[in-house]
């Protein structure tokens, strides 16, 4: 099974150009060079309290570690404007406080509230560029206080779920319940939800598992609200396994399928990306229909790229049309419509 693989620099990008079994570049016509996308569907502020929780992990136990550094509406807005889009959805990094990843915090569900508030009020400064998606860890306790909170407060544009970070496994009876709970209630507040669905190193062996299962047990618990599958069923990678999955039940007419968007934040950042992976990319695209493809640019943050260069490196290195990537450069999703 090929795996696309992603990296971290847009100059790794362009190397690759220089073998002969690595993806080629595209020309970049005039049309090409013109699209840009209207929407940046997935992007993160990055609160001081999330900063220095994370450089708590990365740097255990060393005494030089960088000062941490919060990313907010300005930021965002400067990563915009540097784009030419237009908007964004900002996910809320709240889950962050109830991850097992970064161990139990006695005042986990505070810091939560904490983080989406936050969220809120950063994305609110700018009402017309900026959508804040609301966020927690769907197996908690106080999964479901949280989400009516954040339905109720009108500070939200929709639910953001990390399953990797919140280490969900959805092939567990009683994990998928929990899901399933969180995801009824978001159908009954008719709040769209983006899904972070990878969740370790082996999901990309098991990509087909995670997939199936959250196509039979999940999908159906909200058929009445988007559901926007983050990273094309990868995360930091796109797995073939996974999205081929989604793929072959979109192109059956499946009725599970008919509120599901991909989107491709991180999707083309290559590292090592032959020609043979961005061919089965756009393959598995083209499968899906274009029009359910939408932009988005992860944490503008290194290694990620800027929302500049990760939309330019995704117009370079996928074998698309023209038309294709100004379809995709033009698809606002509908909870942004």
């Amino acid at each position: 099974m090929t795996m696309l693989r992603l990296a971290a620099s847009l100059t790794a990008a362009l190397i690759l150009n220089s073998c002969s079994d690595q993806a080629p570049l595209q020309p970049e016509t005039a049309a090409r060079a013109r699209a840009i996308p209207l929407v940046d569907h997935h992007q993160h502020f990055r609160s001081l309290r999330t900063t220095e929780l994370y450089h708590s992990h990365i740097y255990k136990g060393k005494t030089a570690r960088p000062n941490p550094v919060a990313i907010d509406a300005d930021d965002i807005i400067g990563q915009l404007n540097e784009a030419g889009i237009k908007r964004a959805v900002i996910l809320s990094l709240g889950y962050w406080f109830e991850s097992p990843v970064f161990g139990r915090l006695p005042n986990a569900h505070q810091l939560v509230r904490a983080e989406n508030e936050w969220t809120a009020a950063e994305a609110a400064r700018f009402p017309d560029r900026l959508a804040a998606f609301c966020s927690f860890n769907p197996l908690t306790d106080h999964a479901l206080r949280e989400l009516e909170w954040c339905g109720s407060s009108g500070k939200f544009r929709g639910l953001k779920m990390h399953f990797g970070n919140s280490k969900v496994d959805i092939r567990r009876p009683d994990h998928a319940q929990k899901v399933v709970r969180v995801f009824q209630a978001a159908n009954a507040a008719r709040l769209p939800m983006v899904v972070h669905m990878w969740t370790d190193p082996t999901y990309e062996e098991e990509g087909a598992e995670h997939a199936t299962a959250f196509l039979n047990r999940i999908l159906p618990a909200a058929p009445d609200v988007v559901v926007q599958i983050a990273h094309l069923a990868g995360g930091g990678r796109t797995t073939e396994a996974a999205f081929e999955v989604f793929a072959d039940a979109i192109a059956a007419n499946d009725p599970r399928t008919r509120n599901l968007y991909f989107d491709i934040a991180t999707s083309a950042v290559p590292d090592q990306l032959s020609r043979a992976d961005v061919e089965t990319l756009a393959r598995l695209l083209r499968q899906v229909g274009m029009d359910r493809i939408l932009y988005g640019t992860d944490a503008p943050v290194p290694p990620n790229l800027s929302a500049r260069e990760g939309w330019r490196a995704f117009r370079r290195l996928l074998p698309l049309s023209d038309e294709e990537i100004m379809d995709i450069a033009d698809n606002v999703a509908p909870y942004m419509r």
